[in-house]
């Protein structure tokens, strides 16, 4: 089983001799199986006067909880903080189909009402769960897209999915994820159908030009998506969510990631998957009896290719973002009144009382 690398460096100041004790250290791991490893002998706690602590070039300010001193001997405890220690961006498990969703949005703090993806602070959390919001069995409405279903750069709850139930008085669940492809949402939907009922369904699909990357490490299975903008240059947001190295992931695996992705967009083999994956979700939900579904896309080429492949009882009026020209007041997305605009539209096709 492949073992994950941890690179250690750790800085003690002496207090008496004013000297300083650098350590270097590389530590195989198995996620399943953390312990603590011995740093460094003849060394007391009473003698440290600073101590500097990074794991794989990220810097722990909760380094007491880390270090333990017994006797003249310093220890690493990993067992006590594996959850920040193999905490990663995106939420991953040993299921090779399970959701793909953001682990920064369990973290979210902000009195303002707005989602975004904040960096993850030692103080807030360092959850791997998916959609933990979602706790019921059963919901009237389930949700899946990306940003704009989630709700980035919007005050609280005007979403369309939240602006939809509120009208309808429907239960409904959110499945939306930041950046997500058309094959991340296949996965959630997928995973959701297995755990959840729905008596309808609405998807609100991305632009063909995203990808989701799997990789298996350890006997579990990470799941990333990645967006790329029209000019093809590296997605910022992407940068942003790793923009400390892992230790699933090291700088060179987010290179290999953004080569391998960029290539599959430039050759045109990244729309053919898309495209694949858009009829697999139509076979998917035509095998889900007493379930009603409705598509659509904020995207001009995939609303093309949705109409091309659903009936036209599923498919509903395409999402106007009016060329991105009205913005939410904060960030980059459609305004919460193209939401409202929206639901308007599609509530007379997708709403019986």
């Amino acid at each position: 089983m492949e073992k994950l690398s941890l690179e250690i460096d750790c800085v003690l100041h002496l207090k008496h001799t004013r000297e300083e004790k650098k350590l270097k250290k590389e530590i195989n791991i198995h996620p399943k199986n953390l312990k603590s490893v011995l740093l460094m002998s003849s060394v007391r706690r009473a003698d440290i006067d600073v101590i500097s602590l990074s794991i794989n070039k990220r810097k722990i300010d909760n380094f007491n909880d880390f270090l333990k001193f017994s006797g003249d001997n310093l220890f690493i405890d990993l067992k006590a903080n594996q959850e920040q220690l193999l905490w990663f961006p995106y939420f991953y498990s040993e299921n090779k189909m399970d959701f793909v969703f953001n682990n920064s949005y369990n973290d979210y703090k902000n009195d303002i009402g707005r989602v975004y993806v904040p960096h993850v602070s030692y103080r807030i959390g360092w959850s791997n769960q998916a959609f933990p919001e979602i706790n019921k069995k059963e919901f009237d409405l389930g949700c899946f897209g990306c940003s704009i279903t989630k709700g980035h750069d919007l005050p609280t709850n005007t979403a369309w999915p939240y602006q939809y139930a509120e009208k309808t008085k429907e239960s409904m669940a959110n499945f939306g994820v930041g950046n997500l492809s058309v094959a991340g949402i296949f996965m959630n939907l997928k995973v959701a159908l297995q755990r959840h009922k729905f008596k309808k369904i609405i998807l609100l699909l991305p632009t063909l030009r995203r990808s989701l990357f799997r990789v298996q490490k350890s006997g579990y299975h990470l799941r990333v998506p990645i967006g790329w903008p029209i000019h093809n240059k590296l997605p910022a947001g992407f940068l942003r969510a790793f923009s400390d190295e892992t230790v699933w992931l090291t700088n060179k695996d987010l290179v290999n990631i953004m080569k391998k992705s960029r290539s599959e967009l430039m050759d045109g083999s990244l729309s053919r998957k898309t495209k694949a994956c858009i009829r697999r979700i139509k076979r998917l939900l035509g095998t889900e009896k007493d379930l009603t579904f409705y598509i659509s896309s904020w995207d001009d080429e995939c609303y093309s290719y949705i109409n091309e492949v659903f009936d036209k009882e599923n498919v509903i009026e395409k999402f106007d973002c009016q060329n991105w020209e009205r913005l939410a007041e904060i960030g980059d997305h459609p305004h919460q009144d193209l939401h409202t605009e929206w639901v308007n539209k599609i509530i007379p096709k997708t709403f019986t009382k």
